[in-house]
């Protein structure tokens, strides 16, 4: 399909019926690509399912997305912030004890960050005693991008290729990243 998409026939099996499907895939230059199936039983289909799949996939046009102003405010608040984000919990009755507390730093410098996680967990039973312990920090490039319904996301890209999205929000005037609530501080000295 030009050097835009490609285009092929299958045949096998769509929830237990024989079928037969084109499928085409056309390439946006902007980001993803759009994948069209024309797909119905073997007996029923013919040439007018390709023919259709390629008219849809020809007929798609591309543009350059426009970036939301809020993408560009989030970036202005939270370049040089420290997000941290805090949970606990403990009990304790007659003859045990159990808890636990998690605890994590996002540090926002230039367009670099450093992510901090720590979590431990105590379980003492009585006649018995339990616990454990974790920490990791990592590092790479941030940046808030949008996601495909125009929420802000804040992208931390690792150095290791791995990718996280949290999408970010304001309410009343505190900042929440996948519905969770981050303390953002600043001046804390640790960017220069």
């Amino acid at each position: 399909m030009g050097s835009e998409g490609i285009g092929a026939e299958f045949s096998g099996n769509i929830q237990g019926t024989q079928a037969k499907a084109y499928i085409a895939a056309v390439v946006n230059p902007f980001g993803t690509g759009v994948t069209v199936v024309a797909a119905t039983d073997v007996p029923n289909y013919s040439s007018l399912y390709k023919q259709l799949a390629k008219e849809i996939a020809g007929s798609l046009q591309f543009s350059q997305p426009k970036e939301p102003p809020v993408t560009e405010e989030w970036r202005q608040t939270l370049q040089g912030a420290k997000l941290t984000y805090l949970n606990s919990y403990s009990s304790s009755g007659y003859d045990s004890y159990g808890g636990y507390s998690d605890h994590e730093e996002i540090l926002l410098c230039g367009n670099r960050f450093t992510f901090y996680k720590s979590s431990s967990m105590s379980i003492d039973t009585g006649g018995a005693y339990a616990s454990s312990a974790g920490n990791s920090n990592n590092a790479g490039n941030w940046t808030v991008a949008t996601s495909g319904t125009g929420v802000p996301l804040l992208r931390l890209q690792y150095d290791n290729g791995k990718v996280s999205d949290f999408e970010l929000e304001y309410r009343e005037t505190k900042t929440y990243l996948n519905g969770y609530r981050y303390f953002r501080t600043y001046d804390h000295g640790e960017c220069r």
